[in-house]
């Protein structure tokens, strides 16, 4: 094993992290160039009531997303201490649970009340859509009651809040089952029927990708469900997130060279990430995951039931699809019948139909963002139907929220996207349904290759 001294790995760490900024500069700029021009486009389908300087307000408001989806991703210095003490283990989930407690999971560090108002607003949808599930939303203060120490590595608090509840997940998934969901998750339907359906070694998750040529899903863990303890997915993953966590890599030079991503390494020179591509550090749990299925290591291939991402994902990969694929239907069935009427099997989009690839570059997101800005401003509630009657649970994020703020405080509920977070909420409105498991489907996985890593 090679060893340098600090200050050359300083030395090499800075110039990694210079080069790094420039190219996070080289593929955010133009996005933002490209948010001010979709704006521009824009305009003329914003309401008669919506002045120049709300205008300039909606442009700075998704120009700060952007900066900050990009300033958020950097990875700070680690530092290994011990904690300051050493808890006792936390009880099994025999001692805390009856046998048939269903339980959501989420983390925020100041808590419920700490969340900003609609992620609280996304807790309240667990609990509606899911009355006899149990929620516990871990924080900086209760984690100590299901967590062990031994599940966390020296490093703990010097990594980023992310990066901490990626260990927290998995520490509770693992210990107790359960779902997991980022407090920013809307959901719209209920569980149980899945809950009941799927096998107990199964672990369930949705994706952020497929890249184009090999065919193989990028996985995320906004939302991980596991009926079962001790998941052997789970605890493979885990067991390599707390080694890698102890040293891990600053930058994407350092982690090219690191043995943990030998089989993935040459998939971040691929051109369909775009802006994915300037994340690979920030998403490393992430790609010892997709190391860990796409090459079936240990056999987990056959626990992992694959969620469809336009389905259970982020809005913002799911509603250019949905709301495209809806309006066309429309049309269609205007010019068939004289009506657009929202009955059951006109509102169906088959998840079959969803596209594989979706564009993570900057003019592929500035044509999401063309797409999707208009649900904060207009007032359509039959697309906002359509929207909940096709998605099972979707995922906002922290970066979002200034968007979807902006149109509560512009309008109220009075807006598409308003109304998707009434309907979560609002069970007159829209009656709790099952969440089913269409167009899930079993990983896609690579050939053995002749790498060998440490296991």
């Amino acid at each position: 094993m090679r060893i340098m001294n600090m200050e050359t790995r300083s030395t090499l760490i800075n110039t990694g992290d210079r080069k790094q900024q420039r190219e996070r500069r080289s593929i955010w700029s133009p996005l933002v160039t490209s948010v001010a021009l979709m704006l521009l486009i824009l305009i003329r389908s914003l309401p008669q009531n919506f002045d120049f300087a709300s205008i300039a307000e909606l442009f700075l408001v998704v120009r700060n997303t952007v900066v900050s989806a990009s300033q958020a991703k950097a990875i700070p210095a680690v530092v290994s201490r011990p904690f300051e003490t050493v808890w006792e283990e936390p009880k099994s989930s025999a001692e805390l649970f009856d046998r048939d407690t269903r339980i959501i999971w989420a983390y925020w560090d100041k808590g419920l009340q700490g969340m900003p108002e609609l992620c609280q607003h996304s807790v309240l949808s667990w609990q509606v859509r899911n009355p006899d599930w149990k929620v516990i939303i871990l924080d900086d203060h209760n984690y100590q009651q299901y967590v062990s120490v031994s599940d966390l590595p020296t490093t703990y608090f010097s990594l980023k809040v992310q990066h901490r509840s990626d260990l927290l997940r998995l520490a509770v998934l693992i210990r107790y089952g359960g779902l997991y969901l980022d407090a920013s998750t809307l959901v719209f339907k209920g569980f149980d029927q899945i809950w009941d359906t799927v096998e107990e070694d199964k672990l369930m998750l949705t994706s952020l990708n497929k890249l184009p040529g090999s065919g193989l899903d990028l996985f995320n863990n906004g939302l991980l469900m596991t009926k079962g303890t001790n998941n052997k997915v789970l605890k493979i993953w885990q067991q390599r997130i707390l080694e890698y966590s102890e040293a891990p890599g600053l930058t994407l030079a350092a982690m090219k060279e690191h043995p943990r991503f030998a089989r993935v390494a040459n998939d971040w020179d691929d051109p369909s990430l775009g802006i994915l591509a300037d994340m690979v550090p920030y998403h490393s749990n992430l790609w010892m995951l997709d190391d860990l299925i796409w090459n079936n290591d240990e056999g987990v291939a056959e626990h992992v039931l694959h969620l469809p991402k336009l389905r259970w994902g982020f809005w913002f990969l799911a509603f250019p699809h949905l709301i495209t694929e809806s309006k066309r239907r429309q049309q269609l069935l205007l010019g068939a019948t004289g009506t657009t009427s929202n009955n059951e099997t006109n509102m169906f989009i088959p998840p079959v139909e969803d596209p594989d690839m979706i564009s993570w570059k900057p003019l592929g997101l500035m044509s999401a963002i063309t797409t999707i800005l208009p649900l904060v401003f207009q007032d359509d509630r039959d697309m906002s139907m359509r929207l909940v009657e096709n998605t099972m649970a979707l995922k906002f994020t922290s970066h979002d929220l200034g968007i979807i703020e902006f149109g509560m405080k512009k309008f109220g509920l009075k807006h598409t996207l308003g109304h998707l977070y009434d309907l979560a909420v609002n069970t007159t409105s829209y009656p709790i349904q099952q969440a089913t498991l269409d167009g899930a489907e079993a990983p896609v996985l690579v050939a053995k290759q002749a790498i060998e890593v440490p296991q």
